[in-house]
């Protein structure tokens, strides 16, 4: 009888780690420019599991230090920047 309820228990536990382990899998990425130089930056990261909230906040810092710096989200620039980093041949191609 001991030994069913601890055969069922491990079972149950590596069951419901397992599910925890695939319920959760991040990959988020983003791309930005500073419209005066023109340099480029990547802000991304992947993971599973129970590191997915780790990879969000890495990529939610660098978001942020990046607009700190003047960066800014590809797809967010103006139409005038857009121009600007065109005609310097700077704008990365999507």
């Amino acid at each position: 009888m001991l030994e069913n309820a601890s055969t069922f228990s491990l079972r149950r536990a590596v069951l419901v780690l397992c599910l925890l382990l695939a319920a959760a899998c991040a990959s988020h990425g983003a791309t930005f420019i500073h419209p005066q130089t023109g340099a480029t930056l990547e802000c991304s990261g992947s993971g599973f599991g129970l590191g997915t909230a780790w990879v969000q906040d890495h990529i939610d810092n660098c978001i942020r230090r990046s607009k700190n710096r003047g960066y800014v989200s590809v797809d967010q620039l103006t139409p005038q920047q857009r121009i600007d980093l065109e005609k310097r041949g700077l704008l990365p191609e999507n």
